[in-house]
């Protein structure tokens, strides 16, 4: 835990904006498998501790459900209760009320009961929940869930990891044209 804030500490003094960890392995890296563990839940907590220390702010990129989620279980401890309180516009109508319930009822039958990563879900949503935070547990259920489908569907080759690939695909087969096909860009038309 000390090198992650020695290290923390250090970026600041040179003056970024935030820090970025990896919670998990990376899609695009070939060196870290998707599913290994970069960081231990103290180390996360040590890194945000010291951004805080110096007002800036921690991104974490997730790749497995169980370190989304663990994400999440930091966020409900760190984020929900510093939030501004705002009023509520919405009033309790039966539309309302029909909405959230079909929501409320979605996230637990696809992600609390038919997801392979529901164990993860329901140890952060109770996290969540013995705080009494209804709101966060939507919240993780609803953006976990589509990030976890995301990035399958992005390995399997249905999507781009990310929105440079496709210019990065682009750059890497113009490297790889014959140069007589570079070169006629050069000649007059």
């Amino acid at each position: 835990m000390s090198q992650v804030r020695r290290a923390v500490r250090e970026e600041m003094r040179q003056g970024c904006d935030q820090v970025k960890i990896m919670m998990s392995g990376g899609v695009a890296s070939p060196y870290d498998p998707l599913d290994s563990l970069q960081f231990s839940m103290d180390e996360i907590i040590a890194a945000v501790e010291e951004a805080h220390a110096f007002g800036r702010y921690v991104c974490a990129h997730a790749y497995t459900p169980d370190k989304i989620f663990d994400r999440f279980r930091h966020q409900v401890e760190t984020t929900y209760p510093h939030r501004i309180k705002t009023p509520t516009k919405g009033k309790l109508t039966r539309t309302n009320l029909r909405r959230g319930l079909i929501l409320g009822f979605n996230i637990v039958l696809r992600v609390g009961i038919l997801s392979d990563y529901r164990r993860p879900f329901w140890q952060a949503a109770g996290h969540a929940l013995r705080r009494g935070q209804i709101e966060a547990v939507f919240n993780m259920g609803f953006v976990a869930h589509h990030l976890i489908r995301f990035t399958r569907e992005a390995l399997r080759g249905e999507h781009n990891a990310s929105f440079y690939a496709a210019k990065a695909e682009q750059r890497e087969a113009e490297r790889n044209r014959p140069w007589w096909q570079a070169a006629r860009r050069f000649l007059p038309t």
